[in-house]
């Protein structure tokens, strides 16, 4: 069954925003650790885990979320099959504006502080 944008949710702290995007840049940083004996071949160790999250939507009422807040994101890509990234994130930025055409617009930009998981895979 082909997965739809339409059925996308975010949650901040267990409460739904009225979000329209969202995004997760989840990275894994790869040591190097090649050497003499590897004769100069590929060789890595994982270490620390990082990523960028940013989500934005329609301005309708106070989004709860501030600058410097460690927040509980929940970023869905279905409801009906419980797709998500669960991720806690350090809240960096807040971004407001407003145009006659699309109105007025949240955005919120946050770095990963701890795992990510990603439920229902």
């Amino acid at each position: 069954m082909p997965i739809s944008g339409v059925d996308g949710f975010v949650q901040a702290g267990g409460l739904s925003l009225k979000a329209d995007k969202w995004t997760a840049d989840l990275k894994q940083v790869v040591v190097d650790r090649s050497n003499f004996a590897t004769a100069g071949e590929p060789y890595n160790a994982a270490g620390q885990r990082t990523g960028d999250i940013t989500m934005e939507g329609p301005y309708e009422g106070v989004i709860g979320i501030d600058r410097g807040q460690l927040v509980v994101l929940t970023l869905g890509i279905s409801q009906s099959m419980q797709l998500a990234v669960v991720v806690t994130a350090r809240v960096s930025a807040l971004n407001f504006t407003n145009d006659k055409d699309s109105g007025p617009r949240w955005s919120v930009t946050a770095s990963q502080y701890g795992p990510a998981t990603i439920q229902g895979l």
